[in-house]
């Protein structure tokens, strides 16, 4: 049987046989270089390329000639590397794009997780998707890892935390109005927000950050409309 499994080796432990045995062979099906005898009934075989399938025989031996018996076989993957160089691309209110490079080794499938999500996992056979449906504002921890074989053996993940887009905010708004101020209030956009950055169309100087939902501009010269002053009210994502 196999015992701890990594991206480069592969413990095997077995029982011995029925009679008697002096010894032990262990081979790899393909390999005619890997051929080791051992005494014990276990060994970790070392140096091995991650991701990939295996066959290991196992052969007790007798004798000063090696008489060796039939070979017991057992059937692994090693595990997959981590992927590399993860990273976003496009982010909007509700999706996140993200792409990565090939692990060393070999890998036939990658799986996507959002951490906290248990319920949300995707397997895909491209390096890059598009994970939608998710909350403007939110912050997310995206887990990707490569995973070789039938029964889906993963490899450890390589993980990026991004925020998505803030929505709009709601009901923009003047209030008081003098000869040299604009009071503004607006609601909450949908899904998340920690702030608010107010800035004047033209006015490069000016850019003001609050957490509240209403703000007083002043300091305005007189005789300008508030379409000229106010065109936009943007969520600072923190």
């Amino acid at each position: 049987m196999t015992g701890v499994i990594t991206t480069t080796s592969i413990s095997l432990s077995w029982a011995k046989p029925d009679g008697n045995a002096s010894s032990y062979e262990i081979q790899i099906l393909g390999d005619p270089t890997f051929n080791k005898t051992m005494t014990t009934t276990s060994y970790t075989i070392e140096g091995l390329t991650s991701g990939i399938y295996y066959t290991l025989l196992v052969s007790a031996v007798v004798g000063e000639n090696n008489v060796t018996g039939n070979s017991s076989a057992i059937f692994v993957y090693t595990k997959p590397e981590v992927v590399k160089n993860l990273m976003t691309g496009i982010i909007t209110t509700t999706s996140i794009s993200v792409s990565w490079a090939k692990p060393d080794g070999n890998a036939s499938s990658y799986e996507i997780q959002i951490l906290g999500e248990p319920t949300f996992n995707k397997t895909v056979t491209s390096t890059s998707d598009t994970i939608d449906g998710l909350t403007p504002g939110n912050y997310y921890t995206l887990l990707v890892s490569a995973v070789v074989g039938e029964n889906n053996v993963t490899g450890n993940s390589s993980e990026i935390s991004v925020y998505t887009k803030p929505d709009l905010v709601k009901n923009l708004m003047t209030g008081i109005i003098t000869t040299t101020s604009i009071s503004l209030n607006w609601e909450k956009p949908d899904g998340n927000a920690s702030s608010y950055e107010i800035q004047i169309l033209g006015d490069p100087t000016f850019n003001k950050t609050v957490t509240t939902t209403s703000y007083t501009i002043h300091g305005l010269s007189d005789g300008h409309s508030d379409d000229d002053v106010i065109k936009d009210v943007d969520i600072l994502r923190l």
